[in-house]
């Protein structure tokens, strides 16, 4: 259960998680997997970090080393998709490689899980969360962020949980449509309630936000 003053991103009380300022550059010992339920949820957050950054505990912009995983990568954010970073990456081998046969030859999971044990933000789908590629990791997760979570069934939201993670942040609006259960059965036997409405219903604690970023200022005061 989060304590007082230490429900925060980076806490602001010793935790391993907090940043600290290295020679004029950041170092972040905190390593991030995060989730949404859909390809089109996750791309928008890459995209987001892409042009925007990321904030840390003193409001200033930095640019993590970020990766996105899986299928389905809108072309906005291509360049930070897996694929195409092994491919930049056998691309350079094989121009700095006098043995080009033996390049070739070379182990595309290893490739993937070096490139993924690099970055600082993996983001990732919650069922490819699933994908043996994370089995290959030599590093886990410190925090695993999944967004939309209560619009994903409780078994999907479970997935990335797998990889080992210390803390976990589910991010959602409980008041929109659930996650899309076709089968009445499933649904009478509550397959259709996220683990986020579960949680909150028993009464774990739910921070609300308060600052309204989609809505005119005029038209939010009406909510």
């Amino acid at each position: 259960m989060p304590k007082d003053g230490d429900d925060g991103f980076y806490p602001t009380t010793g935790n391993e998680l907090k940043p600290e300022a290295v020679i004029s550059s950041r170092k972040y010992h905190g390593r991030v997997l995060v989730c949404a339920p859909s390809n089109s949820a996750l791309d928008e957050i890459v995209l987001r970090v892409l042009n925007g950054g990321v904030h840390d505990e003193n409001d200033r912009v930095y640019c993590p080393k970020i990766v996105r995983i899986g299928l389905k990568a809108h072309h906005s954010v291509k360049a930070v998709s897996l694929d195409e970073l092994m491919k930049q990456k056998r691309s350079s081998a094989n121009k700095s490689s006098t043995n080009k046969q033996s390049t070739a030859g070379c182990n595309d999971d290893s490739i993937r899980a070096a490139i993924l044990d690099d970055a600082t933000i993996v983001f990732s789908t919650l069922s490819f969360s699933g994908s043996h590629v994370f089995s290959k990791l030599n590093r886990g997760f410190d925090v695993v962020i999944i967004d939309e979570a209560a619009q994903a069934v409780e078994p999907a939201t479970l997935v990335p949980l797998a990889n080992q993670c210390k803390k976990v942040f589910l991010v959602g609006d409980p008041a929109q449509l659930p996650a899309t259960v076709i089968s009445d059965i499933a649904k009478n036997h509550g397959y259709g309630t996220s683990l986020f409405k579960r949680l909150m219903e028993a009464g774990y604690p739910v921070k609300m936000l308060k600052t309204q970023y989609r809505m005119h200022p005029e038209v939010g005061a009406y909510c």
